[in-house]
């Protein structure tokens, strides 16, 4: 998949707010990601921020919480190919 969304409220308004994963083709084997957040202003997605130190395929598992969310992608572990990561890494992104 080269995008995937998650939705679920991080201000605490009660609206369901974003987070993008957005992967692209950097024309060798592997391909470039750009992760962003956004706020749901009545009903209008509003972009916030893109988020740097979050890495990783298959994102899964978002919980939004007020303030953050914590969602987990596969990283590579030892022995794994460079195609086919294994290893779980959940992060927590401060939405602040």
């Amino acid at each position: 998949e080269p995008a995937s969304i998650f939705y679920g409220d991080f201000t605490g308004d009660g609206a369901a707010d974003a987070l993008t994963f957005i992967y692209f083709d950097t024309g060798g084997s592997s391909a470039g990601l750009n992760i962003g957040l956004f706020r749901n202003e009545g009903g209008h997605m509003i972009f916030v921020r893109t988020i740097d130190d979050v890495y990783g395929q298959e994102p899964r598992d978002a919980a939004f919480t007020q303030g953050r969310i914590t969602i987990t992608t596969l990283m590579p572990g030892p022995g794994d190919a460079h195609c086919c990561p294994t290893h779980p890494q959940q992060w927590t992104i401060n939405t602040n």
